[in-house]
């Protein structure tokens, strides 16, 4: 699917220029940028995850005006296996529910919907922290969430029907204050609401139907483990404080400055290269892996027919004199410093290929890192025929 003639997919949210540097920190309304995104997850792929894939919870929730419907209204035991604490969605049950007019709130859905999949995959390369996908049906005339704010800046897109979103600015008080915000979202349209926002949804006449877009980011408290950690190893933090130097409020005080001015002494000292290293390693923890080679391919029978490339697997990159550092979410490579321009130039090709028209300089051990990490990559991906 050709969401954009670029491949990107932060255009179909809104202006690109509002991420170059930080988060925008107001809500924003893009009018039909994402109707490219209506194909992606559609009335077919609802029915498709409900009754053909036997979701579990916490996969999904529902809840009517404000409060959820208890589980047991909308999950069947699994009598062939031993899952307990692990109910089966029932179909029958949560579309009797909707019919009530509960919201049905399926989580994670880009996990489960393979165009989500890679939607979300280049979206979150694109931004450069991970990203997360809700997906909420709404019957008409309906409401399943009060006002409520998210630890989390996302986008909302409307694939189908309408939904009247109000909005109240970090600090104030949904119950008395007026909103700050009220707009009414149409098919194709997106909502960016930052992180802390308060805001509330109903729909129109027709079933709302509309994703979220989570921003799974890298915060200073990430920042801050990754100091501590690097600080905990030195032995100068072994040091012992002052005999009865917490006995009155005077010494206390002195004693907490003293101490805190050689942990500042440490911290200008720290390695930063290495720091760095411990940032984004725990930066890519909550990205989802490329997908894994086929296991035909793996147990033996060869690496026959086409592949294509998945560039958007890179998330970070390094050069020395001597390599080039390519890092994805589960692998770490290092290519010769000289095979970089070829190997741009792989990453950035299109559409499908043999593995017999790369050829050299990158055939041999380059490419077999290049297949062992997926980022050239032979399984059946959506998006191979298109980009």
């Amino acid at each position: 699917m050709n969401v954009t003639p670029s491949g990107r997919v932060l255009p179909l949210l809104g202006d690109p220029r509002l991420f170059d540097s930080s988060w925008p920190d107001r809500p924003y309304h893009s009018a039909r940028t994402a109707m490219g995104l209506r194909e992606a997850f559609t009335w077919s792929s609802l029915d498709g995850l409900l009754n053909d894939q036997a979701i579990r919870l916490p996969a999904f929730r529902m809840a009517r005006d404000n409060r959820l419907v208890p589980a047991p209204s909308i999950t069947r035991s699994d009598r062939a296996e031993s899952a307990a604490g692990k109910e089966l969605a029932d179909p029958v049950r949560m579309t009797a529910e909707l019919g009530r007019g509960a919201t049905l709130v399926l989580q994670g859905v880009h996990r489960r919907c393979l165009p989500l999949r890679d939607l979300t995959r280049r979206l979150a390369t694109e931004i450069g922290h991970a990203v997360s996908v809700n997906a909420y049906l709404t019957p008409p005339s309906a409401q399943g969430f009060g006002a409520h704010f998210d630890p989390t800046h996302a986008w909302l897109t409307q694939l189908e029907g309408t939904k009247k979103w109000r909005l109240w600015e970090y600090g104030r008080r949904p119950a008395t204050d007026a909103p700050d915000l009220e707009l009414v979202l149409s098919e194709g349209d997106v909502l960016w609401i930052p992180r802390g926002w308060w805001h509330e949804g109903a729909s129109g006449e027709r079933p709302s139907l509309h994703l979220t877009f989570a921003v799974v980011a890298t915060t200073l408290a990430d920042v801050l483990e990754a100091v501590v950690g690097d600080l905990a190893q030195h032995a100068a933090l072994a040091g012992e404080l002052p005999p009865k130097s917490l006995s009155d409020r005077e010494r206390a005080q002195t004693t907490v400055m003293d101490a805190t001015m050689e942990i500042g002494r440490l911290l200008a000292n720290l390695d930063v290269e290495a720091l760095t290293e411990r940032v984004v390693t725990r930066r890519l923890d909550p990205f989802d892996p490329l997908p894994a080679r086929p296991l035909a391919e793996v147990l033996g029978t060869g690496r026959d027919g086409t592949v294509h490339t998945h560039p958007e697997g890179v998330l970070y990159s390094s050069a020395d004199d001597t390599h080039v550092h390519l890092m994805t979410a589960d692998a770490d490579l290092a290519i010769p410093a000289e095979l970089a321009s070829d190997l741009g130039d792989l990453l950035t090709r299109t559409g499908s290929f043999s593995l017999e028209e790369i050829g050299e300089p990158l055939s041999g051990k380059v490419l077999d890192q290049l297949v062992e990490a997926r980022l050239v990559c032979s399984a059946g991906c959506p998006e191979a025929s298109v980009r």
